[in-house]
This record gives C-alpha cells, sequence and structure tokens, in this order.
C-alpha cells in the first residue's frame, strides 16, 4: 500500500554574487532563512569561489573559520572565479597556477556544498534535522539547454556532506520562485491592510541578478489554484557584474586622466574592482561616491563618480531588458491584464532600474520585493508541493528510496504509473504550487521516402501543462536497434504540424533493443524539470525506459574518465 507526503527540501539559490538557502516548516508563514546569524549573511552567503593552486583543490567559498573566500581572492586575484553560473558553458576553465584546466561545475558544487553547511549548522540550531534535499533554481535563459540543466544538477549530486548524498528533487525558473514567494505573502502572510483580496491577479517579474537577467509573467488564478508561469525569457550575460566592469573601466580612465596612474599587477586591479563594487552600492542610496586608492609612494587622490554618471555609462545594459520586458508586455497586451511589475535580483536595488520601468509600465505599479530571499524561499514554498510515495511499512520522514508520483494533464489520455528509470533518477508529479507549460512543439524524426533529409512530426502542442505527455504512436523497425530522434520547434510561436530536421532543434536521440521488423507503441513526455522521457512498449508488453537525463550522465561520465 503506498500513501502520499510532500517532500521536506531546502530552497537554493545559487547566485553569481551571492547564494541563499531557506526552509519552510509551516506552509502558512513564510520560509526560515537558513544562514546562522553569527555570519552576517542578511544579503545572502557571497559565492565568489577560491581555488587552490596547483592542484585546483581544495576549492573555497565560505567557511565558519575563514569566512569568505573573497579574502583569498584579494591576495591572489588569478585563482579568483566570480559569477560561476555566467561560466557553466565553458565546463572547463584554464586558470594560472593550475596543473589541469579547472571544472566549473566542482566550483558550482562547492557554493551549493558551503550553502548547505551553512543550513545544517542552522538547522541544529533551531533542533530541527538534517537535510539534504534540495529545490534549485537557475535563470530562465537556461530552460533551453538540458544539458546545461542536467549539469548543474549532477555537479551538485556528486556531493557527500557529513556522509549524506544531496539529491535534487526540482527545480525552477528564478523568476518563477519570485512570484511564488510574492504572490503567497500577498495573498495569505502580508499586513491585512495591503493583503491582495480578488483572486485573479497576474505579476510581471523583473529579475536583474549579478549575472543574468529574467523576465516572467506568473498568474494566480484562485487560492486553491497552483500559480501558472504563463511567459519567461531571460538574457544570459546581463546582470550586476557587468555593472561592477563598467566603473572599473571609468575608476581605471579617470585615474589614467588626472595622475597618469595604472594598476600595475592583478593585485591592484583587484583592489580597484572592489572599488568598484563598493561604488556600486553606495550609489544606490547616494547621488555619489568618493574613491582615494592609494597611488605612487603613499599619495592618496580622491576622485567622485556621480550617480548620474553611472547610470549614463549602464545605460545600453539596462536598455536591453527593458526591450526585453517590453515585447512579454507587448505580447500579452489586451490578452492579460498586469497588476503589477515585481523587481527582485540584486541589481534591481538601483533606482534607476524602477525609473525606466515605470516609464513603460503605463501606471502599473512598481514595487522592489525581497531581492535577496525571493528566489530561495519560492523554491522552499515549491517544495511543499512535489509528492513523494511512502511505501508500506515506511517511516514518514525518514530517507528512503523512492519514486515520486505521476500525474499527468487531464486532457492526455496515456496516464503512467510511478516508475524509476534505469538509472535511477525520479519522474516527478505536477507540482501543486506552480504550473508549467509546454513553450515549444515537441516531435519525432521519420523516413520520408524520397527525402533524404526527413521529416520531424509534431505531436505535442505549445500550451500544454507540465509534464505534457504524447499520444501512442507506432513505430517499427527493421534492424534489432529501433532510433527515436526528438525534436522541438525553434520558436515558441510554431504552428506547422511538420518541419525539415534543418529547421528544428535536435533534443536528442533515443536508443532501443527491439525485436526486428515488429511494431513498438512509443510515448515520450515533457518532465516538469524539461527532461524528456522516452517509453517504448515491445511486443510482449514490458516496456523499455529513456530519459535525456540518463543520457547526459552517461555523456558526462564519459568525458571524465577520458
Amino acid at each position: 500500500m503506498k500513501t502520499k507526503e510532500t517532500v521536506c527540501a531546502l530552497g537554493c539559490d545559487i547566485g553569481n554574487g551571492y547564494g541563499f538557502v531557506s526552509y519552510l516548516t509551516d506552509v502558512k508563514q513564510d520560509p526560515m532563512a537558513m544562514l546562522p546569524a553569527q555570519y552576517e549573511l542578511s544579503a545572502g552567503m557571497p559565492t565568489a569561489a577560491y581555488i587552490t593552486p596547483p592542484e585546483g583543490s581544495p576549492i573555497e567559498v565560505f567557511s565558519s573559520e575563514k569566512g569568505s573566500a573573497e579574502k583569498l581572492i584579494a591576495r591572489k586575484p588569478e585563482n579568483g572565479m566570480y559569477a560561476v553560473k555566467t561560466r557553466l558553458r565553458e565546463r572547463y576553465v584554464t586558470m594560472k597556477n593550475m596543473k589541469q584546466p579547472v571544472s566549473v561545475g566542482s566550483v558550482y558544487a562547492a557554493i551549493a556544498r558551503d550553502l548547505l553547511i551553512l543550513a545544517n549548522e542552522e538547522l541544529a540550531n533551531r533542533s530541527l534535522p538534517e537535510l539534504y534535499d534540495i529545490v534549485l533554481t537557475f535563470p530562465a535563459s537556461f530552460s533551453d539547454d538540458l544539458e546545461l540543466l542536467n549539469y548543474m544538477t549532477q555537479s551538485i549530486e556528486k556531493l557527500k556532506i557529513n556522509g549524506h548524498s544531496v539529491k535534487v528533487v526540482g527545480r525552477l525558473p528564478e523568476p518563477a520562485a519570485v512570484a511564488i514567494d510574492y504572490l503567497y505573502y500577498m495573498q495569505n502572510v502580508a499586513p491585512e491592510s495591503i493583503r491582495l483580496k480578488e483572486d485573479h491577479f497576474t505579476v510581471l517579474v523583473y529579475d536583474l541578478g549579478h549575472g543574468t537577467f529574467d523576465v516572467a509573467l506568473v498568474t494566480a488564478n484562485d487560492r486553491e489554484e497552483a500559480y501558472q508561469v504563463i511567459a519567461k525569457d531571460g538574457i544570459p550575460d546581463v546582470g550586476g557584474k557587468d555593472f561592477d566592469e563598467i566603473l572599473y573601466q571609468e575608476i581605471c580612465r579617470l585615474l589614467k586622466d588626472k595622475f597618469d596612474y595604472v594598476p600595475a599587477n592583478a593585485r591592484d586591479r583587484e583592489s580597484l574592482r572592489r572599488e568598484a563594487v563598493r561604488v556600486k552600492h553606495e550609489l544606490t542610496d547616494n547621488h555619489e561616491s568618493y574613491i582615494s586608492p592609494l597611488i605612487g609612494n603613499d599619495r592618496i587622490e580622491e576622485i567622485v563618480i556621480t550617480r548620474s554618471r553611472f547610470e549614463e555609462l549602464i545605460q545600453y545594459k539596462l536598455v536591453q531588458t527593458l526591450e526585453l520586458t517590453q515585447q512579454m508586455m507587448n505580447m500579452y497586451a489586451g490578452k492579460r491584464k498586469i497588476d503589477a511589475v515585481v523587481l527582485s535580483g540584486g541589481a534591481s536595488r538601483m533606482p534607476v532600474v524602477k525609473q525606466m520601468l515605470e516609464k513603460i509600465a503605463d501606471g502599473i505599479p512598481v514595487m522592489l520585493y525581497r531581492p535577496s530571499e525571493a528566489v530561495s524561499f519560492g523554491a522552499a514554498r515549491y517544495a511543499k508541493g512535489i509528492w513523494k510515495e511512502i511505501r508500506a511499512g515506511e517511516k514518514s520522514g525518514k530517507k528512503q528510496p523512492s519514486s515520486l508520483s505521476v500525474s499527468r494533464n487531464p486532457v492526455q489520455k496515456n496516464k503512467l504509473d510511478g516508475r524509476r528509470s534505469e538509472t535511477g533518477n525520479d519522474y516527478r508529479s505536477s507540482n501543486r504550487q506552480l504550473e508549467q507549460f509546454t513553450e515549444y512543439r515537441y516531435g519525432i524524426f521519420q523516413e520520408v521516402q524520397g527525402n533524404l533529409k526527413g521529416i520531424v512530426n509534431f505531436v505535442l502542442n505549445q500550451g500544454v501543462k507540465l509534464p505534457a505527455a504524447t499520444e501512442k504512436f507506432c513505430l517499427r523497425s527493421p534492424s534489432s536497434r529501433l532510433q527515436i530522434k526528438v525534436y522541438r520547434s525553434v520558436g515558441k510561436q510554431c504552428k506547422v504540424n511538420q518541419a525539415l530536421p534543418d529547421d528544428c532543434v535536435s533534443i536528442r536521440w533515443f536508443q532501443f533493443d527491439v525485436p526486428e521488423n515488429q511494431e513498438c507503441n512509443v510515448l515520450f513526455t515533457v518532465e516538469e524539470d524539461y527532461n524528456i522521457t522516452v517509453q517504448c512498449t515491445l511486443p510482449d508488453g514490458s516496456t523499455l525506459y529513456r530519459s535525456t537525463a540518463d543520457v547526459i550522465d552517461s555523456v558526462q561520465k564519459q568525458e571524465e574518465n577520458a
């Protein structure tokens, strides 16, 4: 006999500048920040990493004894790595004084490790049990890159902390997490005077972080229903680090023009970069900031940077974010009323961001909301929407091998029982906190007589609630190997039923061992974590499963063994 219980997991936001982790015990209240007070990490844990030469190990981020790795980086800047998520696609980077290239996934995992160590220290402070399951958040612009998402997940799941394995039980886009936290807070937790009274409420989330920009449209339809992600998008290379670099270049220009000074080495350059970060933060609350760097023989000179000059310098970057925001607003103009624009992410604190958004919002309220905590808080609440099956004889709350139940969209005719893939990955149910939908059309490749390129037949539409399963279709292979090639449309507004493979995005080729010249029933599912699961039922009734997560894990292992 099986029963269900919700998953206990931490909400984990591994940011490019700061990381935050939280835990929800009472669904009627806010999640709790899991960063011990004695470390004074109200803005989050700094995520700059120091990679120790020459072996590249240990990777230091934060510890109770040493504090932030930024102190080490100040002494040896060439061994530091900032904004790690912006470098994940590189996989490996060459760094000075290292014997071999450094795995970016290992650096990303080290940040997660230190966040979880802090979280479990705080759990102990609160007399709560240890917890190593997490809901992971990611930039919206990563949604289309399955290999990248699974690389992030699998890098973290290699961790062992205090003898415990780390498990990513769910993942969701960062702006969607912000919306979950904001909407729930405003509907249920906020003071009565500002609490939302209407059931239907749509927010546009503008999330400008340290390394990436995200925008999403999320709707609350009814207090008893899950929130719905209507649209999401992002820019993977615009954020606070760009503003830091722009300020650094301006400081260097002023020092050169006024004092003919150029930083002579990496340590001096790092010192000026830190000044640039300080100036950026200071200009959030002040109209000017002063810099007094050490120049020459202990001579200190002063330069000033005004907020207006800073805003002038970064305007072209901010315009990119506004154009994407305006595009989303225009797309849904007349279709869906936007009730509020919610700012999140550290870089959204800059006054110019709100000012520029108010110009295009056409009277819609624009408000800054928990720029440090909202992503993590939303992820912690999302965790409460994940079901876990408990088999007879298991104790609730005790970690046991289990699979997450699968609940399909009612409009889909095929329902699958809870199951595990050959590599043991769990298949997740539809989340009770947040509903997401297919953004593309998905199809399979089929050979066409007289057409060497073949054709992609789309079998799953846009706008279907995740997890979304296709109808069953029959395939026959002339050999003992059946290859199923899954594609998706390039654009999000695809209207055709067929397309040439060159006009589609190839996701994966899945291979099954099957009887020759016999029909097999096949369907595939787009899961909530964006993985693709393919189910192949053989003539004898047995069923095989393949997943993009399995394939990517296999490829990653081959890379590591090479």
